[in-house]
């Protein structure tokens, strides 16, 4: 209610999760720290856009740049708590209510950002996603 009554252009985000990662966002991020982290999830979805319209290869210096900053973006929101990835998941999948470049950079993302995470954890040497309840890393609309 506060991003409303604040006039957040950004408060369609919080109307799509759940209690649990409502009150996860609430207790991890300030006014600040909340733009910030979007701010950084838009800035990469935009570079993925672009790596993806050049033509880069997700397993490229510059693919696996994004992953890693992807990855880092996912462990900051999340703060390491693995079992809010499926309500990102959801997220992820339920655009309704985005606004359209959003809409438009995730469709084209929706194909190279799994691919380079896919590269980055295998080049790791481990799935953070074994044992989970989902397997985000085998579908393409996820991360």
């Amino acid at each position: 209610m506060k991003l409303l009554r604040m006039g957040n252009e950004d408060y369609w985000v919080v109307k799509h999760f759940n209690e649990k990662t409502l009150t996860h966002i609430q207790n991890r991020f300030d006014e600040d720290t909340g733009k910030e982290i979007i701010n950084t999830w838009k800035r990469l979805c935009g570079e993925a856009t672009e790596l993806q319209r050049s033509g880069a290869a997700p397993e490229s210096k510059e693919g696996q740049a994004l992953a890693k900053a992807w990855w880092d973006m996912v462990m900051e929101f999340t703060g390491g708590d693995i079992s809010l990835l499926p309500e990102l998941t959801k997220f992820f999948e339920n655009r309704d209510g985005w606004n359209e470049d959003l809409k438009e950079n995730m469709e084209v993302r929706d194909d190279f950002i799994p691919k380079t995470m896919q590269v980055y954890f295998t080049n790791l040497g481990y799935n953070p996603f074994m044992g989970t309840e989902t397997d985000l890393l085998n579908d393409s609309n996820h991360i």
